[in-house]
């Protein structure tokens, strides 16, 4: 079928990513993995997608391609949310990478006077933006459907590995009830 060709495909694509920008032992170790432990879950899902453009997004990241690091988290985001949440991650990397042999600004604040933590905010507000137009072309094209991934999921029961599953479990540690 398509689809089978599609997942393939992609398959392929991140190996020969790992064999670009990374290294053999990666590469061997994303096909034995996905081969041998999830080729269940890899042909009957689209996971690999998001998966792919938010690792890519890390390739960027890593080789200071900064902003093609946030737009490809923004596709990945768009995709599925959990790579909105290592949007923090790249603007620490990002910041890290542009203050590194840099002097900041003295002072309580100096920091907000940093070039580098404008350099920063641009990087987050193409995330923001490039996130807000899909939505925005979403909701003119199916008003009521723009938001519907937020609908289905809100109405599901918690997964065991999600955020707010690992804050549920969190607040019970400190007496909070987990139902």
């Amino acid at each position: 079928p398509p689809v089978f060709a599609v997942i393939f495909t992609l398959f392929l694509v991140g190996y020969f990513g790992f064999l670009r920008f990374s290294d053999r032992k990666r590469a061997l170790a994303y096909f034995v993995y996905l081969v041998l432990g999830a080729i269940g879950t890899v042909i009957s899902r689209f996971d690999i997608f998001p998966a792919l453009v938010t690792l890519a997004a890390l390739w960027a990241t890593q080789r200071r391609h900064f902003a093609g690091g946030y737009l490809l988290l923004a596709l990945g985001t768009l995709l599925k949310l959990y790579p909105a949440f290592l949007l923090p991650v790249l603007m620490i990397e990002h910041w890290r990478t542009l203050t590194a042999n840099a002097e900041l600004p003295r002072g309580a604040i100096g920091w907000l006077r940093s070039p580098a933590t404008w350099r920063v905010a641009e990087g987050a507000a193409v995330f923001a933006a490039a996130v807000g137009l899909a939505f925005v072309v979403a909701a003119m094209l199916d008003p009521g459907g723009a938001l519907s991934d937020f609908t289905y999921t809100s109405a599901r029961t918690l997964q065991l590995e999600s955020l707010p599953a690992t804050l549920l479990w969190l607040g019970s540690l400190f007496g909070l009830p987990a139902h």
